[in-house]
C-alpha cells in the first residue's frame, strides 16, 4: 500500500500467489507490466497466470514479450514453448 506503482513489489506478491496455487489472485498483481512494460518478471509471472486456466495465447503473447527483454532466459525459452504446445 505504500508502493503502489513499485512494480516489483506487486510482481513479487502475484509469485507468492503462485506458488499458493491462488493464480486468479496473482493475476491481479500482475498489471505491473502496465506500471513497468520491461519489467521482465512482471510479463513471465502474467504469462504463467495466463497459461494456468488454459489461456494459451495470451501466455504466448506475454511469453514473447518476457523474451524480447530477456531474450537468453531459459525460464522464459521454456514457458514459451509451453504456451505454444498448449495453442496448437
Amino acid at each position: 500500500d505504500m508502493c503502489p506503482k513499485n512494480a516489483s513489489y506487486h510482481s513479487n506478491r502475484a509469485a507468492t500467489l503462485m506458488i499458493l496455487g491462488r493464480f486468479c489472485e496473482a493475476h491481479g498483481d500482475t498489471f505491473t507490466v502496465k506500471l513497468d512494460d520491461g519489467f521482465f518478471w512482471g510479463h513471465l509471472r502474467e504469462g504463467k497466470c495466463h497459461l494456468s486456466p488454459g489461456n494459451a495465447m495470451a501466455a504466448h503473447c506475454s511469453f514473447q514479450r518476457a523474451l524480447e527483454l530477456d531474450h537468453n532466459n531459459a525460464h522464459s525459452q521454456q514457458e514459451f514453448t509451453n504456451a505454444n504446445a498448449v495453442k496448437e
